[in-house]
């Protein structure tokens, strides 16, 4: 794979600890129907193309310092080594679990924190994907 490309993913799909957004405010949700462009979810034109397999990689969180000059940490010490530092990008919440949340959901949903009995009734990334015809 090459450099370029490696950097891209990691670019588009890395989060980390900071946060740049005020906290979320827990909000009612109520699971509504997708819309197409076109009215049908199976349209001839897809606005987006139908990819054979999508791959996002996260990064948890970790500081600079715990990273830089670890020695189990070799893919992030060679990507510093290529002025490639990562410095600008930021997670919706700490901890962890919010971020997974809006990564598949769009939305924090009000939750902030790592739970357990946490429950959301609401559309999520994949029931959009299958709602459009695509599997």
């Amino acid at each position: 794979m090459s450099r370029s490309l490696v950097i891209l993913l990691v670019a588009i799909l890395i989060v980390s600890c900071a946060s740049q957004y005020p906290p979320a405010q827990a909000v009612e949700v109520q699971p509504a129907a997708p819309t197409f462009a076109g009215g049908s979810p199976t349209m001839a034109n897809p606005l987006v193309p139908a990819f054979e397999h999508i791959v996002i990689i996260m990064f948890e969180n970790e500081s600079f310092e715990s990273a830089i000059g670890n020695a189990d940490m070799l893919f992030f010490n060679q990507l510093a080594q290529d002025d490639v530092l990562l410095t600008r990008f930021y997670a919706v919440r700490h901890p962890s679990l919010p971020n997974y949340i809006a990564l598949i959901g769009g939305d924090t949903f009000g939750i902030d924190r790592d739970c357990t009995d946490c429950f959301i009734n609401a559309p999520s990334l994949p029931d959009l994907i299958e709602a459009s015809g695509r599997n």
